[in-house]
């Protein structure tokens, strides 16, 4: 299970492998299958998902299967 530490914005968008998820299907995942976590904020996240990422992005890639 993934933990968060600390309390993200309540509008923080949360995106695995390129899907928009939920804050709870994100700490579902179990946390061996992370390859990656990017944390996105301002003008960054705002550019690559738009206005409504303006609370900031937690992007995760998943490891693949072989």
């Amino acid at each position: 299970k993934l933990v968060v530490e600390g309390e993200p914005p309540l509008n923080t968008i949360w995106v695995v492998d390129g899907k928009e998820v939920s804050k709870d299907e994100a700490a579902a995942i179990n946390k061996e299958n992370i390859t990656s976590i990017n944390v996105l904020k301002g003008e960054a996240a705002v550019k690559r998902f738009g206005e409504r990422a303006k609370d900031g992005v937690i992007e995760i890639t998943l490891t693949k299967p072989n």
